[in-house]
């Protein structure tokens, strides 16, 4: 156990060098980067669960195919996290793909200014309800994330986990525009 979670010093150190880019503002954070901090992010999954569930279950039940639906769902779930948590990152300074995809349109001082709750209320229902363009490389994420998992062929014991990334994707886009739909 102490193996895997020194396994994820490489995403700490990565997340405080995106946060320093966040706070310059000199970096704009498009899709390509988003997918790579929330697949960075997950990466948990992979590297811990999957390994206990690959000594504990037969080689002919659990298989690579399983091990990236189980990233791609916990990638969903992330994102989900992060539409929950925009206003603690923002009070933080905290990488969040929310935050990192409005940064495409809003200053760092507009972003993190204040530390007033109303404050990062209003930046929290500004990103929401702000331009399209940073809400469609989010939507795209989840949306791929779900085709991946769609994609991938699983063991029966474990077709369930298709079902769960449906309900995580259908979570996030519904959260972020209620009329769409998982594509």
């Amino acid at each position: 156990m102490d193996f895997s979670f020194k396994q994820f010093w490489p995403f700490w150190k990565y997340e405080q060098a995106v946060k320093w880019l966040m706070l310059q503002g000199e970096q704009e954070f498009g899709y390509r980067e988003l997918r790579h901090f929330n697949l960075f992010k997950s990466s948990d999954a992979p590297l811990i669960y999957c390994n206990l569930l690959d000594n504990e279950l037969p080689t002919s039940v659990f298989n690579q195919d399983v091990a990236r639906v189980f990233h791609y769902n916990q990638a969903l779930l992330d994102v989900y996290d992060d539409l929950i948590d925009i206003e603690e990152d923002l009070l933080d300074k905290m990488p969040n793909v929310f935050v990192m995809s409005a940064l495409s349109t809003n200053r760092p001082d507009k972003l993190f200014g204040s530390a007033r709750a109303t404050d990062r209320l209003k930046v929290r229902e500004r990103i929401l309800a702000g331009s399209q363009s940073s809400i469609e490389p989010i939507e795209s994420l989840a949306n791929d994330h779900l085709r991946l998992v769609r994609q991938t062929s699983l063991p029966d014991e474990f077709v369930f986990l298709k079902h769960l990334a449906r309900g995580y994707a259908e979570n996030v886009l519904t959260a972020i525009n209620p009329s769409s739909n998982p594509v």
